[in-house]
Order: structure tokens, then sequence, then C-alpha cells
């Protein structure tokens, strides 16, 4: 994934290594734990079979995350100027195409 591989044979291969060994367990249920996953939503779905129930809890984190900001007085309540800004401990190019990638081309990307 973090190569941007979302729909290449070795992601699926990989999931496949995960997702069958649990079904095989007879799990009916995935949850969703990392950013990355609703990105390659539909290939976890054709690995996991229609059968399987997908919860993906982006909505209910940022819910959340909303609500604290907003119990703390952080919520930002207007518009910023500064734009979106990221931070990488590696390569900063690399992290500007994945973020293109998964539609957020402007991104002000620095290193560490």
């Amino acid at each position: 994934m973090e190569r941007g591989e979302l729909h290449s044979d070795a992601t699926r291969l990989l999931l496949e290594q995960y997702i069958v060994p649990l079904l095989a367990k007879n799990a009916d249920v995935l949850v969703l734990g990392c950013t990355h996953y609703p990105r390659i939503i539909d290939l976890i779905r054709s690995v996991a079979g229609p059968e399987v129930t997908i919860i993906d809890p982006a909505q209910a984190v940022a819910k959340e995350l909303r609500r604290r900001l907003e119990e703390q007085e952080l919520l930002a309540t207007a518009p910023s100027d500064a734009g979106l800004r990221a931070w990488s401990t590696a390569q900063p190019e690399r992290l500007q195409e994945m973020m293109a990638l998964v539609g957020v081309g402007d991104v002000d990307v620095r290193g560490f």
C-alpha cells in the first residue's frame, strides 16, 4: 500500500495471506483498522467474498475527533490560509505522490 499499489497482484496476494486464514476460522465480519484500508475496500471485498461484512469506522472516528476538538475548543472556526501540510520521516516526494494518488493533491509535504 505504501508504494501506491492499490490494485496490484502483490496487494491482492498480501490480502489473501491475511484474510483467507480468518475466513477458514469462520470470520464473518472484518473491521478496517488502518487509514489505508478504505482505499482498497473493493479489493478486500473481492477477497473476503459477499458473505463477509466489512466495517469501516472512519466516519465514527472523524465524528469523535470533531467532538473532542470542540470539547477542548480546538476546532477551527474558519478556513485556514495555511493549507494542508504533512511531514515525512522518509521521502517527502514519495508522500506527495501518495497524497495525489488518494485525491489530496495540494499538500505542502516536508521532510524531517
